[in-house]
């Protein structure tokens, strides 16, 4: 009796680990936000089909590969954040990294670092001021500036620049910053440099009256960043989700990014 007892025990453990890959991991939600983002997010608010931007077409590469379902969704930047913070959603395609969002967020780790190996793609945070204005900005600090920053709600250049000591006002999209600094509203724009070129190419009318400031604020690496709850219940799929999709990027990024200039 012991040994049929010790027999079937040991049957038990040894289906184990196909049980659990059973449970994998098979369908999943992302969000992404509602603002175009050349060339990696095209168009605002709807899930394109056509041309949806090089890291939706990754995303989309990497659903075949993994045989899995993936979902997507598009929102404000803050709404993306909280709703995968909360565990609503599964992840959100293209955020950076810092401290704050780390505690609540799964990124891809190296140690007690973020694993850069594991990034999309970068992007760069740049001043845009009227034109004819002067702007005594070093590429640390801004000489004797008293004014208000524009800066887009929940990113991360907000918090840089208020723990500088900055006064920012948040707007929700690119056109709104840059509609408040003509106005003067605000006096000079903190914006990722491809959303902001990309709208004063296609825009002449402010493209007449604002103009970018050389050097540049800062580079940041973005990732696709899963919630806690995801990454604590199948460490293994985001492992391998990441480990996909850094090489896709790599060897599929260049190609696809090529039919959209």
């Amino acid at each position: 009796m012991k040994k049929a007892v010790i027999l079937l025990l040991i049957g038990l453990v040894a289906l184990i680990p196909s049980f659990c890959m059973a449970q994998s991991v098979k369908e999943i939600t992302l969000v992404y936000e509602d603002q175009e983002s050349f060339p990696d997010i095209m168009g605002d608010q709807a899930v394109l089909e056509t041309k949806p931007g090089v890291v939706i077409e990754l995303v989309r590469l990497l659903e075949q590969k993994m045989g899995i379902k993936i979902n997507l969704q598009r929102h404000p930047w803050k709404k993306c954040l909280d709703l995968v913070k909360a565990g609503e959603v599964d992840g959100v395609i293209l955020g950076s990294y810092n401290k704050e969002r780390g505690e609540v967020l799964a990124y891809p780790m190296k140690g007690d670092q973020v694993d850069t190996s594991r990034q999309i793609t970068s992007m760069t945070f740049t001043f845009y001021k009227r034109k004819g204005e002067e702007l005594a900005w070093d590429g640390k600090d801004l000489a004797n500036f008293t004014g208000k920053i524009g800066a887009p709600t929940g990113y991360s250049i907000v918090g840089d620049l208020k723990a500088k000591g900055y006064e920012v006002d948040e707007a929700v999209t690119v056109i709104n910053n840059l509609e408040s600094l003509v106005a003067g509203w605000v006096d000079i724009v903190a914006e990722l440099d491809t959303q902001a070129d990309y709208i004063l190419a296609n825009n002449p009318e402010l493209n007449a009256k604002i103009e970018k400031v050389s050097p540049a604020i800062i580079t940041k690496p973005y990732y696709n960043i899963f919630s806690k709850k995801l990454a604590q219940q199948d460490p293994e799929f985001t492992a391998k989700f990441w480990e996909v999709l850094t090489e896709l990027t790599q060897t599929q990024y260049k190609t696809l990014a090529a039919k959209y200039y």
